[in-house]
């Protein structure tokens, strides 16, 4: 790659071209906005076999690096992307389309990463990652910015999927579009990956954030969302989001005091959701307007000093099939508690609804605990809209009435063979 690139680009893509990979080391000029490294004509693909790497020097304090996708254009990367600023100030890199239709697909891993502030801006209707984005930033941390548009792209929807995304001290930002009404970010995740930060919508997007969770490893694939809230900045604020689908995996989802969804549905035979806390170990909390619940379960976890996991629903939860509601609390654990504070059982609420289509007695069956704890559902509390349980330790026999009822039960036993 040349040294002091302008704003023209230094790499014009005007027909179809596979290559076997990309290292491009880059030294960008004095502009401090506006460098376009790649670019893609109408109707063409960059297309690498394997790797896409690119190194970064700038003077500047904080330049925009650009690829820019024509409509129906395309750049998928067979290995891994990774891009590395060395020097510099805050590090930018934005995908542009100036179509309807445009793709930016990884089949590894993709990493972006620098010192100090980064940030990812997504102009594109598609961008794909099979393996983890990661992005690790220091400072204010790093920014994954959707429809972040400057280049005239008409597209109305954008699809996000990834097969994990890992950042802490994250913010996922909105940038205010009008054209484009829905936002989709599917997880699909063969491993645990995690993120924790803000989410935030600039002023005038009507824009509807949809997340989605089908691991591509339903027992390994893990999402973990720790949304925390900021104070509003320029022209964004704290954002909600909109619907919630767990297929397959398990999404755990964090929200702060002020933030709720739309619909959560959980709806495959193995999706699990939870709800965490803002930070690894706490208690989490979520709240949606509504619940569709068919198959898989809900985990709720439990600790001494904070309670449990609670989901608030302001409107119906709607339950059927085969769904089940897991008590994540080991009767060990449980019992050390009761002990500590001297009591025989403790009430947990774990779920508050307006309404719902089941009975207490029906979500009675739908929950699942060590073995060694009964759970009771507090019909009074229910009727209320609560789903509390009185949970106690289950009784076990002593040893030795155990063993004179196994032994009273191989006497009986013997006594009617003898009698055939």
């Amino acid at each position: 790659m040349p040294n002091g690139i302008n704003c023209d680009g230094a790499y014009s893509v005007s027909d179809s071209l596979v290559v076997a990979g990309i290292n491009a080391d880059v030294s960008l000029g004095t502009n401090n906005w506006g460098y376009r490294l790649f670019s893609v004509a109408d109707g063409k693909s960059l297309r690498t076999v394997g790797d896409f790497g690119v190194s970064v020097s700038t003077k500047t304090w904080n330049p925009i690096i650009r690829t820019m996708l024509g409509e129906n254009s395309s750049i998928e990367i067979g290995g891994d992307f990774s891009l590395r600023q060395n020097e510099g100030g805050q590090m930018r890199f934005q995908l542009q389309s100036s179509g309807e239709v445009s793709s930016f697909k990884v089949a590894g891993n993709a990493r972006l990463s620098y010192w100090s502030d980064i940030e990812l801006g997504l102009g594109i209707s598609r961008f794909e990652v099979g393996g983890v984005l990661s992005l690790s930033g220091g400072g204010n941390g790093a920014t994954l910015n959707f429809l972040q548009q400057t280049e005239g792209g008409l597209f109305r929807s954008v699809d996000v999927k990834l097969g994990g995304l890992d950042c802490r001290n994250g913010k996922i930002q909105i940038s205010s579009n009008e054209i484009v009404s829905q936002i989709s970010l599917e997880f699909t995740n063969s491993v645990s990956s995690e993120y924790s930060g803000a989410i935030a919508r600039g002023s005038g997007s009507p824009a509807a954030f949809n997340i989605t969770m089908n691991a591509s490893d339903a027992e390994n694939g893990k999402q973990v969302l720790r949304f925390s809230s900021i104070e509003p900045y320029e022209y964004y604020s704290n954002a909600d989001i909109s619907n919630v689908t767990v297929e397959r995996g398990e999404l755990s989802l964090g929200m702060h005091s002020g933030m709720k969804g739309d619909l959560l549905q959980v709806s495959g035979a193995g999706a699990v959701f939870s709800a965490t806390g803002l930070v690894t170990g706490e208690i989490g909390s979520a709240r949606f307007s509504e619940a569709w619940l068919s198959a898989g379960k809900i985990r709720f976890d439990f600790s001494e000093a904070e309670g449990c996991d609670k989901i608030v629903f302001d409107g119906a939860m709607n339950v059927m099939g085969n769904f089940e509601f897991e008590l994540n609390l080991s009767s060990a654990d449980f019992g050390a508690w009761l002990e500590e504070a001297g009591l025989e059982y403790m009430d947990y609420t774990i779920v508050e609804f307006s309404e719902t289509n089941v009975s207490a007695g029906e979500l009675a069956e739908m929950l699942s605990m060590d073995g060694g704890i009964k759970a009771e559902i507090l019909e009074d509390d229910f009727a209320d809209g609560k789903l509390t349980l009185r949970l106690e330790l289950a009784q076990v026999p002593e040893p030795a009435a155990f063993a004179a009822a196994m032994g009273a039960a191989v006497l009986i036993a013997a006594a009617r063979r003898k009698r055939k």
